[in-house]
């Protein structure tokens, strides 16, 4: 009974470490490679 109430604070206590060292998803310089798309647009159908 020691034995697996040692095992699930073990796994607990991974899976809560991990869980708190996520890093920002989108603030990697991949994800700012459109950023010159962010502008003035002037949009126009196929009538003009």
């Amino acid at each position: 009974m020691k034995f697996t109430f040692f095992l699930f604070l073990i796994f607990v206590q991974g899976v809560s470490l991990k869980a708190q060292n996520n890093p920002c998803a989108c603030c990697e310089p991949a994800f700012r490679q459109f950023d010159f798309w962010i502008g003035e647009w002037e949009v126009k159908d196929t009538s003009g």
